[in-house]
């Protein structure tokens, strides 16, 4: 039989650094493509590089899909997503997909997954079923949840919230987070490759800042948001500081700016637009603390041990382990989070409500489960779906049964 033609659609840096593993076993179980939206193009993350690096010896094909971003206005996304579409109507017009694989909540999840749901193509979708009340990826999330046809979860939680959603409990797997794969197998790089190459000694053990825009938070301007954190960073001046930029989204250019301004005048600050998955992880690896809004503070710092503050409402809803600290936009409640933070260690191990199994083997979960449904399964029941009010947690996991 020859193998399932499968794509796997990365948007951003946010996405491929999770993806990585699962990109590399899809590649020997399917005839993949793996679809590359523009945005790894921007000049602030030049994130393809990091991707044309790691697939060089896979087999594999990859298709550039062009988004034309030209701002981060609602206008300007709107205009990338159109032309992504238009693109991918001729190319899906050409191609004979058996799923599109795609994960998370980015906004340029849309052009992909419209195209796909009117093609006729099922689609998967990772890390659905999770809340972040306080920006506009939720909703996203939630509408992928209902466009998908196969559900791979990062918990019994998550996958209760799926179910909750009328989807039909023998589509939902729990998988965990899959980008945790690469912390249980060491994958990241050495803190001698990240001096080599960025100049930074991460054995003085940095804070982290990763802090992205709260896009539903309409009582507190972005610049108000970005100045409580700088303000109370500001008062630890013998701390090694590292910043990554913010995803590319609505202001996200407004807090470039004012991160900038702030190392100009400080010793010990550095800016780091996109260290790439391997580098991110072992800066984290070796932090005092990761501090901000990102997910990785909530689904990755945990699993290294690492404490996190995550401040204000972007991620309001998900789930969180007992090592993260969660703080208002004030400065001086930033300040003492940070300061219980150095003068009190992790609790040892805590338990990670994202790696139910910690056994590095969540996207081979997600391998099995995928192939498993379409080998198995007719298309016509794949793409058929019923809204189902109950939830027979029972179901769950039944595309795991050839996994071993």
């Amino acid at each position: 039989m020859s193998p399932k033609k499968v794509a796997i659609f990365t948007s951003s840096r946010s996405d491929f650094g999770p993806l990585r593993r699962l990109i590399g076993l899809c590649s020997t179980a399917f005839d993949l493509d793996l679809l590359v939206a523009s945005l790894h193009q921007q000049q602030l993350y030049q994130s393809a590089t990091e991707i044309e690096q790691y697939v060089k010896d896979l087999p594999l094909r990859i298709v550039p899909i062009a988004f034309g971003l030209r701002g981060t206005t609602e206008q300007s996304r709107m205009q990338a997503i159109s032309a992504a579409q238009a693109q991918l109507a001729d190319w899906f017009a050409q191609q004979h997909y058996d799923a599109i694989v795609v994960l998370g909540d980015r906004w340029e999840l849309f052009a992909i997954s419209i195209a796909a749901f009117l093609f006729n193509i099922p689609i998967a979708h990772i890390s659905g079923g999770e809340i972040t009340a306080g920006a506009i990826d939720d909703s996203i999330r939630h509408a992928h949840t209902k466009l998908a046809h196969l559900h791979f979860v990062g918990n019994a939680t998550y996958a209760r919230n799926v179910s909750a959603m009328g989807e039909e409990d023998w589509r939902i797997t729990i998988c965990g987070e899959c980008g945790l794969d690469s912390i249980h197998s060491n994958d990241y790089a050495s803190a001698d490759e990240i001096q080599k190459q960025f100049d930074i000694a991460v054995t003085a053990r940095p804070i982290l800042v990763t802090y992205h825009p709260s896009t539903l938070d309409l009582n507190t301007s972005v610049q108000e948001q970005i100045n409580g954190l700088l303000a109370a960073l500001d008062l630890f001046p013998d701390e090694l500081i590292i910043f990554t930029a913010p995803a590319s989204e609505k202001d996200a250019e407004i807090i470039t700016q004012r991160i900038q301004a702030f190392i100009e005048a400080r010793k010990n600050c550095r800016f780091v637009a996109h260290f790439g998955s391997k580098n991110y992880l072992a800066v984290m690896r070796r932090a005092k603390l990761v501090i901000g809004n990102s997910s990785s503070g909530l689904t990755e710092a945990a699993s290294f041990n690492i404490p996190a503050i995550n401040i204000g409402n972007r991620q309001k809803g998900r789930m969180s382990a007992a090592s993260v600290i969660h703080t208002n936009y004030d400065a001086t409640d930033i300040k003492d989070a940070i300061a219980h933070v150095l003068a009190h260690p992790a609790p040892d191990r805590p338990e990670n409500p994202y790696d139910p199994y910690r056994d590095g083997r969540n996207s081979e979960r997600i391998v099995s489960a995928l192939n498993t449904a379409l080998t198995t399964l007719p298309q016509d029941k794949l793409l058929s779906k019923n809204f189902v009010i109950e939830v027979n947690s029972l179901d769950w996991n039944s595309l795991l049964k050839e996994f071993k």
